[in-house]
């Protein structure tokens, strides 16, 4: 974002910020061109309340996904955050697998209330203790933050850094890397209230086979739903696939939706019954019919 667009972005934020969210999206990346582009602002943090859960955040501008919630008001993934805000109700239970800053923990702690609870997972030393400053700022008490990373085994692993803290994954050891604990998911929501309904976000890399293989109670479990980001490439390179990951949740008795905010931001859960090949990167629902998530 050169020196001219990041003015304009800077001048028209406040209108962009009243803009509904599929709008404020689609204007910004027109404006910016590159979103995950260098800028001049490393080292630039600043404060705001950030939608649709008005907390206070703590924003750092030389990272993509912090400048754009900090100039538009909301986290990027408007699509992610409007089936949250969709499939949750008061006393349920969140799981947040690489939940980084906290965009989507933030959310689903609103949505759930003081009656729910959020498990949120950041095995990145650095990200873990912002979103616990967050939590302490906000005075949250329903989110309890766990410093390691999921997965179907206990053990350790290098957790490769980016540019950007999203971005940290498991697919590569390189020299910039850092140890992390993964620990099985089975060991750590085996006491989930049985009546309690859970929605599990797994973002993580291209390890997400990974965890749903170390999730194997939790996919068992009636009353539970799971929005898992799908990168075929990411996934081949830990020697799984989406084709492998989609197969091993119908097989489970899922049904497949792919979430997609309208033109006039309605969110739409579209039925899908094959991968999606011709997509990079893509979100997907996993949901039982009978345990009646729409009708509630």
């Amino acid at each position: 974002m050169p020196g001219l667009r990041q003015q304009l972005i800077t001048v028209l934020a406040p209108i962009v910020r009243v803009f509904p969210p599929w709008w404020k999206v689609r204007f910004y990346a027109r404006i910016v061109g590159d979103r995950f582009g260098k800028t001049g602002d490393s080292g630039i943090v600043k404060r705001r309340r950030v939608n649709p859960h008005q907390y206070e955040m703590e924003l750092q501008l030389d990272d993509p996904m912090e400048r754009f919630a900090y100039f538009v008001g909301c986290y990027w993934g408007i699509d992610v955050t409007a089936t949250v805000l969709t499939l949750l109700r008061r006393g349920n239970y969140f799981i947040d697998v690489g939940a980084n800053l906290g965009f989507l923990t933030l959310t689903a702690s609103k949505a759930v209330g003081r009656e729910g609870k959020v498990l949120a997972f950041e095995p990145l030393v650095a990200m873990a203790d912002r979103l616990h400053q967050t939590l302490l700022n906000n005075a949250i008490d329903n989110v309890t933050v766990h410093q390691h990373a999921l997965g179907d085994v206990d053990g350790e692993a290098m957790l490769d850094l980016d540019d950007h803290s999203s971005k940290a994954n498991l697919r590569h050891t390189e020299e910039n890397g850092v140890k992390i604990k993964i620990v099985r998911g089975d060991h750590v929501v085996s006491d989930l209230p049985k009546e309690t309904w859970v929605l599990a976000k797994l973002d993580v890399e291209g390890y997400e086979l990974r965890v749903l293989k170390g999730f194997q109670s939790l996919i068992r479990r009636p009353k539970t739903g799971f929005l898992v980001e799908i990168t075929d490439q990411w996934l081949r390179d830990l020697g799984g696939s989406a084709e492998e990951l989609f197969d091993l949740m119908l097989g489970n008795g899922f049904k497949a939706y792919l979430p997609k905010l309208t033109f006039l931001s309605k969110l739409e859960l579209r039925p899908i019954s094959l991968t999606l090949a011709g997509r990079y990167q893509y979100d997907l629902v996993f949901l039982r019919p009978e345990d009646g998530w729409f009708s509630r």
